[in-house]
């Protein structure tokens, strides 16, 4: 099994919870951002995942507040896409990536800003 790994920051302007509700306007602005930012890391990292893969996404976050780390997947989601788009992955379906972890990281330090560290390991034949 191999193992990729890429952290990508992402400013509190960009960032999507799943308790958030923008207007759809905002949260499109957003999502095309993280899209972008998705690429752009992939490509700086030179990420190239081999699938099937388990995702383990860790949290960073800007204060020691108490936090859902799964409330971080509107944020996730454009960002895999930007590695599909930078082709680091085929497709982000079920086939490629069959199990998505998160957890919570350590504060980040940097006042409005979150860090997301991507893990990929890669799996054997799945179903």
């Amino acid at each position: 099994m191999s193992a990729q790994t890429v952290a990508v920051p992402v400013g509190a302007r960009y960032w999507i919870s799943s308790n958030d509700r923008p207007v759809w306007q905002e949260k499109a602005r957003r999502t095309a951002a993280l899209v972008r930012i998705g690429a752009t890391a992939a490509m700086a990292h030179r990420l190239k995942v081999d699938t099937p893969a388990r995702l383990t996404v860790t949290v960073h976050t800007p204060t020691n507040r108490r936090f859902d780390p799964p409330n971080a997947w509107p944020t996730v989601k454009p960002l895999i896409d930007g590695f599909v788009k930078a082709g680091a992955l085929t497709d982000d379906s079920h086939k490629e990536i069959p199990e998505t972890v998160f957890r919570q990281g350590e504060k980040t330090g940097v006042k409005s800003n979150y860090r997301l560290v991507f893990d990929f390991e890669t799996l054997g034949e799945v179903q």
